[in-house]
């Protein structure tokens, strides 16, 4: 059996996990709700771009950046295949 002092201990542990818990719960949703607000002034914002700020959040933010890596790889094999240069 275990001892008073044994059980003692685990209550508050248990206790301290369920204030844990709870601000976890409490943290997930300031987290969610700061989220959407974001999301809320993205969207707004994307209705008020121009056409070049749209075509450079595409092209240059996604497609390039997506793009520089194999780019890069195959600036290198053609360094190398050319004796270094």
């Amino acid at each position: 059996m275990r001892s008073i002092s044994a059980a003692k201990a685990e209550a508050a542990v248990l206790k301290l996990w369920l204030e844990v818990s709870d601000q976890a719960v409490t943290l997930k949703q300031k987290l969610k709700e700061a989220e959407a607000a974001l999301d809320a002034q993205a969207y707004a914002r994307y209705a008020k771009l121009s056409f070049a700020e749209i075509q450079t959040l595409v092209v240059d933010a996604k497609w390039l950046a997506a793009a520089r890596p194999e780019r890069l790889e195959q600036h290198a094999f053609c360094y190398d295949a050319n004796g270094g240069g």
